[in-house]
């Protein structure tokens, strides 16, 4: 048996789409869908004539400053210095050794030692002052006036 169609129809309106027609008709002001659709392709159309504005960022926009500075004008900082320096930081012996091997010098007994002649820790401030011990070198002293 063949099945034949009598045509096609549209479907029946959903709540959704009722809902929807009778917001478009009270925004508008219109009394049919048609005179909703051209009073809303019209130049200057204004939902509810106006009368409510969706402006949903106007406290964002309040809160902006007034006008931004100028780029190549310099930003004034507000610092401020501790009353009292702060005191530098103690290194453990393995601390001190590893910030040393850090720095170029290389293991060997009389950087221990060096290390090993502060007792309670080597301030971080002393790290160059034995850097500069360690590696400088005295300057060569000629010996038996230089002559061969």
């Amino acid at each position: 048996m063949l099945f034949r169609s009598a045509g096609y129809q549209a479907l029946k309106d959903t709540a959704a789409d009722t809902n929807r027609k009778q917001a478009n008709l009270l925004a508008t002001g219109a009394d049919t869908l048609e005179g909703a659709a051209i009073a809303r392709r019209a130049k200057g159309f204004e939902v509810f004539n106006g009368a409510v504005r969706f402006d949903h960022l106007a406290a964002e926009l309040a809160a902006l400053p007034v006008s931004l500075a100028r780029a190549a004008q310099p930003l004034q900082l507000h610092t401020s210095t501790p009353a009292q320096p702060v005191a530098a930081r103690l290194l453990t012996h393995f601390e001190a050794a590893a910030a040393l091997t850090g720095m170029g010098v290389s293991a060997s007994a009389e950087r221990n030692a060096a290390i090993l002649a502060y007792a309670n820790g080597v301030p971080e401030d002393d790290l160059p002052a034995i850097k500069a011990r360690l590696t400088v070198r005295a300057g060569l002293r000629v010996v038996n006036g230089g002559s061969l």
